[in-house]
């Protein structure tokens, strides 16, 4: 694997645990009532996008990830900001970021 993908895959799991950390003591609740929360969630999924969208396909096709899902995700808060739900977000860094940080613990220990 080429060291640029090896580099966006560390910038995934920093930032995938960036938020985990922020979210500790926190509820769904508190991305309504706290726009510096969501502002910062929201910029840690956008730096997971990104540097998931820059992975070569190479690379994609070893590691067994949501692809699709992820930079989908990107897509989304960026283009359609104004729709964001809450919700998804929610989900999103409690029970999918959580599991990403697993896999790509899994490959780092791997490799």
């Amino acid at each position: 694997m080429e060291k640029k993908d090896l580099n966006r895959l560390e910038h995934i799991l920093d930032a995938a645990k960036a938020i985990q950390e922020h979210i500790k003591g926190k509820k769904q609740s508190d991305l309504d009532k706290n726009r510096l929360f969501l502002g910062g969630v929201i910029r840690e999924l956008l730096v997971i996008g990104e540097a998931a969208n820059a992975i070569s396909s190479q690379a994609k096709t070893q590691i067994p990830l949501p692809w699709k899902e992820v930079i989908g995700m990107r897509n989304q808060l960026v283009h359609a900001y104004f729709e964001i739900n809450h919700k998804i977000i929610w989900i999103t860094v409690t029970q999918d970021i959580p599991r990403l940080i697993s896999q790509l613990e899994d490959f780092f220990n791997m490799i």
